[in-house]
């Protein structure tokens, strides 16, 4: 029995910003049930995990993925429960502007790549099967990031980006900064 399908564009968790910088937060962290959230306040950067870099100063729509609370056995927010009664791995946010539609996983951990990237690649690959079995006939032009704060500049990504695309169509990359293009 496939993932019960969610509401990835619910108005409700809606936030958004034409800051031409901005970051994307995952505040305390996990274990949690809180939700990432937008960090607009760049006097003090100290929480962000990601940097948006918006030169156009374009309307970005921000969505949390990775949020809600079971409470008697019921999954409210925006969480999915898969067959088993586990809940889903999915990654943090998405962000959407024009046509564009950005997958965000938030690492704040000190490990090696080689532990981080793979768990954030398993979330982000959930996260898009999930939002194409939801949306089948969608326009947009998917991306995938996975960002860690802690070691945001991995030695060699190129194979799991290639491993990522073959299985995804999506192009993957990992890094801290992730920047907005017009189309």
């Amino acid at each position: 029995m496939p993932p019960t399908p969610i509401d990835f564009f619910n108005p409700i968790y809606k936030k958004n910003t034409n800051n031409t910088e901005f970051g994307l937060c995952d505040v305390p962290p996990p274990p949690h049930h809180e939700p990432a959230d937008l960090g607009l306040d760049t006097a003090d950067k100290s929480q962000w995990i990601a940097i948006v870099e918006n030169k156009e100063a374009l309307q970005v729509d921000f969505y949390p993925v990775d949020c809600g609370t079971i409470q008697n056995n019921v999954l409210y927010k925006i969480g999915v429960i898969e067959a088993k009664g586990a809940q889903m791995s999915k990654c943090d946010v998405m962000l959407v502007y024009s046509n564009e539609l950005k997958f965000v996983e938030l690492k704040d951990r000190n490990l090696s790549p080689s532990e981080w990237i793979p768990k954030a690649i398993t979330q982000l690959k959930s996260t898009i099967a999930l939002f194409r079995t939801t949306y089948p006939k969608h326009q947009y032009q998917l991306t995938a990031h996975a960002a860690n704060k802690m070691r945001p500049i991995p030695v060699s990504t190129k194979n799991y980006i290639q491993d990522f695309y073959n299985e995804t169509d999506v192009l993957l990359q990992i890094t801290q900064i992730i920047n907005l293009q017009p189309e």
